[in-house]
């Protein structure tokens, strides 16, 4: 009969589950005589002696466990503190370069569409470390603020994202997020925020020129002090 008919397969097949399964009762077999025997050799020993060794053993296996488990808590300790000032670094640095950018301090200019390009390529440039630095929540935020960035204008949907992707990072260093509201972190970009959130509900695609415009509006029709 050839050796690679289907009979010869099944042959050989059963003889391999039989050789596992002998494998497996002799290593539990083995297991099992090594703790009867260990067992029967301690039930043995004198009460006094028994005691002794269980104390002297509980001992050493405690302390040993109390070192390694301290090691190890110690090094995540001290990887976590290092990973949290690389990450508070990294956060300081994006938040001052992204102030500047809505603040126009690098440059003369209020161009909506200069605003959003200058905007889009720093943010480019920060994806490398947020990949290697940031938590997944921040990640994640980071990846919807800047879809939304690349779509089109910036609008009132940009902003409202840009506030989730601050809470992300508040979060990512531990802080506590409790108590702060919708808007409460806009104050930090916009200086009219009460009037951006009041056009946000009214309009939730208002553009941050459409805004712009209502700031002017609003700086024209205020009461000159000098004439007051």
């Amino acid at each position: 009969m050839d050796a690679t008919s289907p009979h010869s397969n099944w042959k050989f097949t059963a003889l391999a589950i039989l050789l596992l399964l002998v494998t497996v009762a002799i290593f539990f077999g083995g297991v099992y005589w090594s703790i009867s025997s260990a067992w029967s050799a301690f039930s043995e020993l004198d009460k006094t002696v028994a005691v002794a060794i269980v104390t002297a053993s509980a001992t050493i296996v405690g302390s040993t466990l109390a070192v390694v488990i301290g090691r190890y808590l110690e090094h995540k300790k001290e990887g976590d503190a290092l990973h949290r000032d690389k990450k508070i670094a990294m956060y300081d640095e994006f938040l001052v370069q992204l102030f500047k950018l809505f603040a126009n301090e690098d440059e003369n200019t209020t161009d909506e569409e200069e605003q959003e390009r200058d905007m889009v390529a720093y943010l480019r440039e920060s994806q490398r470390k947020f990949l290697l630095w940031s938590g997944p929540k921040v990640i994640r935020e980071y990846s919807e603020w800047q879809k939304n960035l690349k779509s089109g204008q910036l609008n009132a949907t940009t902003i409202f994202q840009m506030e989730t992707f601050f809470l992300a990072l508040r979060r990512d260093l531990g802080h506590s997020n409790r108590g702060i509201q919708r808007g409460d972190m806009i104050h930090f970009i916009l200086r009219h925020t009460d009037l951006f959130l009041e056009a946000a509900k009214q309009n939730p695609n208002i553009t941050l020129s459409q805004l712009a415009d209502l700031e002017s509006k609003l700086e024209l029709n205020k009461p000159d002090e000098n004439t007051a």
